[in-house]
């Protein structure tokens, strides 16, 4: 049989004569009361009244008295029976908590806290605080009774004494006086008499006698709705059995939610999204996705689930509007959740592709750099990795090098020179899952090799030839690149090219002797002689090695690369230039400029800028005598050698005293023993 509402009322009242009566908490402190009132009325009857009827014997005055005593006592007696035992005002409860759906209409905003909202009353702004409890947000002048459990509408407080609370439809009862009204004793005696008596008191908003409806079990229902009904609601055609099915597992959605159950609220989601689906509605797709994410309360998992399920439809979209319209809603629903951090870098990147595709570069390479994937601890490295790459290309496309520069620092050179071989550790309790990485993501040889690639076309916008050189040799170390000839020699032939149009530096010459031991260079002999030219202190002849060299360079435009650049032919040039006037000064230490032209092939104008420009650039260390048209090489000096230098002219300067110190000592013994004679 069907329970009634008061037996299963969630607050703290007493209910007598099966929900007739409804009495507080505290009903023992009415007989305290009672006794109150009835014990002196009981005393004055029976010692004063009994004496009055004799002192005012005329017209039965005595009578009077104790009958008006009498009556009042029992007014007194039924307010206070009136006031304890009906209904205070009890705003009704919620047995779950609103939908925030039923907020989009209202005319003012939730808190972001969901606490409290806004409405508006009487063209006047009114904050709504919610209660947890009774799980409703409270009307104005609404209380919680911490004594009764319950919401009661304009709450003024708990009386002991009568063991209820002072409300809506108690308040006159309990003060005999009316709320924003006139005062009811300045109506004269009747009028007074009707108001008290014959107006009509609030009725309650409660009917604790009323049968409620038994719900299912969650799980039973969950079962017959979802795995039953719902085969049968896919297989019908139009939107109002598609409407009628999507509110159906709405509502299993709702129970699965507030009873807590992961799977069962997971299940009815994508169910509802599957739905919407296999019918082909795109736009109720879209509504329904952000109508379950916003439900209050809704379950991590649940978006999870839901977001994930809709990105598996992204590829089946009829059209590209379609599309971007899916991506957009599932990419408002992700922002701001952790949890589907991931989800959201993808649909990001799926975006940014097709404004791309679109023609749109800078606005695509906005969206991506939107998305920090370094600060993701559940994403695979590798799609870290690519997601970073594929930022820094969008940059380059756009030639924003400065914004490229700081991206590509966001991935170590060393991160590429992990063992990928080893076994990954078991993640222990507490640490973050790892997910694994699509399979549309390179592996990590492969992202190497494009990080690479990517740092040329960087360091070729400023010409940066010894980082190039640098790059191509990181390429050909790939194990990939090394076993395969056809993949190697052309990167091999660049890194011959680059080494020769790098400046003189230390690190070009230990790039240098590093080439030259390298077993597959004798594969192209021309370029292991071209190394070897570098490397041997003799003056190269230009002409002849331009025309030696030059269909090799020409040719470099067809093979892995391109170009070397516009400047390289005219870089090549300077290389060989300051390489023949390194190779003078290790062998003359004074010169003529005129010779040192004649050498280089020069006029004596570009010999002297040559050697000025080298000068600055301290690669080498000369003065010129312009009068005497000479030039001095010096060896470079560091700080250790000079300090040694002045060390030893120090030396030298006190043996040269300390000897003349011994010559002036032995004259003045000879001339002492002269005079002696």
């Amino acid at each position: 049989m069907a329970s009634r509402v008061y037996q299963v009322w969630e607050g703290r009242n007493i209910f007598f004569i099966k929900g007739r009566l409804m009495f507080g908490p505290d009903t023992r402190s009415l007989v305290i009361t009672l006794l109150l009132i009835v014990v002196p009325i009981v005393i004055f009857c029976t010692t004063v009244a009994r004496n009055l009827l004799h002192e005012f014997p005329t017209y039965n005055a005595g009578y009077a008295i104790l009958v008006v005593t009498i009556m009042f006592t029992i007014y007194v007696l039924v307010l206070l029976f009136l006031t304890s035992a009906c209904d205070p005002g009890i705003v009704p409860r919620n047995s779950h908590p609103p939908d925030e759906e039923i907020f989009y209409g209202s005319p003012g905003p939730v808190d972001a806290s969901g606490l409290r909202k806004e409405v508006l009353v009487n063209g006047f702004l009114v904050k709504m605080r919610y209660c947890d409890t009774c799980k409703i947000y409270r009307p104005p002048r609404c209380s919680h009774c911490s004594e009764c459990d319950n919401c009661v509408e304009r709450f003024d407080h708990h009386c002991p004494w009568v063991g209820q609370c002072i409300g809506l439809t108690t308040y006159e009862n309990c003060r005999d006086s009316a709320l924003n009204r006139r005062n009811v004793y300045d109506r004269g005696c009747f009028g007074n008499f009707r108001e008290v008596f014959c107006t009509k008191t609030k009725s309650s908003r409660n009917n604790f006698r009323a049968y409620i409806q038994e719900e299912m079990p969650m799980r039973v229902a969950r079962e017959v709705k979802i795995d039953d009904s719902e085969g049968d609601s896919r297989t019908k055609e139009g939107k109002a059995n598609l409407e009628a099915a999507i509110e159906q597992l709405q509502n299993v959605e709702k129970q699965m939610r507030l009873a807590g159950d992961v799977a069962g609220t997971k299940k009815a989601v994508t169910e509802i999204l599957q739905l919407c689906f296999e019918a082909k509605d795109w736009k109720s797709l879209n509504d329904q996705i952000v109508l379950l994410s916003k439900k209050r309360g809704q379950l991590k998992q649940a978006v999870t689930a839901m977001v994930q399920q809709a990105m598996q439809y992204i590829d089946e979209t009829p059209d590209l509007d379609t599309r971007v319209e899916l991506i957009k809603t599932l990419n408002s629903v992700s922002a701001g959740k952790i949890y589907v951090e991931i989800e959201r870098a993808r649909l990001i990147r799926k975006l940014g592709k097709i404004k791309e595709e679109q023609g749109l570069t800078a606005e695509a390479a906005d969206l991506m750099q939107e998305v920090a994937v370094e600060t993701f601890g559940a994403m695979a490295k590798t799609e870290k990795i690519a997601f970073i790459l594929e930022q820094v290309r969008l940059c380059l496309d756009r030639q924003d090098y400065v914004r490229a520069q700081i991206l590509s620092r966001k991935i170590s050179p060393r991160v590429f020179d992990a063992d990928t071989s080893k076994s990954k550790k078991k993640p222990k309790e507490g640490d973050n899952v790892v997910e694994e990485a699509p399979a549309d993501i390179p592996s990590l040889l492969e992202l190497k090799r494009i990080y690479y690639e990517l740092m040329i076309r960087y360091y070729s916008h400023d010409n940066d030839y010894l980082e190039i050189c640098r790059c191509y040799k990181a390429i050909y170390e790939i194990p990939s690149v090394k076993e395969n000839p056809a993949q190697w020699t052309p990167v091999l032939r660049k890194i011959c090219w680059y080494l020769v149009l790098s400046p003189h530096d230390p690190m070009q010459s230990s790039l240098l002797n590093s080439t030259l031991e390298d077993k597959n260079l004798s594969e192209i002999p021309k370029f292991k002689l071209l190394l070897k030219q570098l490397v041997t202190m003799e003056v190269i002849q230009w002409t002849s090695l331009w025309n030696a060299f030059m269909d090799e360079f020409e040719s470099e435009k067809n093979l892995l690369g391109g170009s070397l650049g516009d400047k390289a032919a005219e870089d090549l040039r300077q290389r060989i230039i300051e390489h023949n006037i390194i190779v003078v000064s290790k062998y003359y230490s004074k010169i003529t400029v005129k010779r040192v032209a004649e050498l280089l092939c020069l006029s004596i104008q570009e010999a002297e800028k040559h050697l000025s420009d080298m000068v600055v650039s301290k690669a080498l260390v000369a003065k010129i005598d312009r009068p005497l048209g000479i030039v001095c090489f010096q060896v470079a000096k560091d700080s250790n050698d000079i300090l040694n230098s002045w060390a030893m002219n120090l030396e030298k300067l006190l043996d040269l005293v300390e000897k003349s110190c011994h010559q002036i000592h032995k004259e003045t013994m000879v001339h002492k023993a002269a005079l002696k004679v």
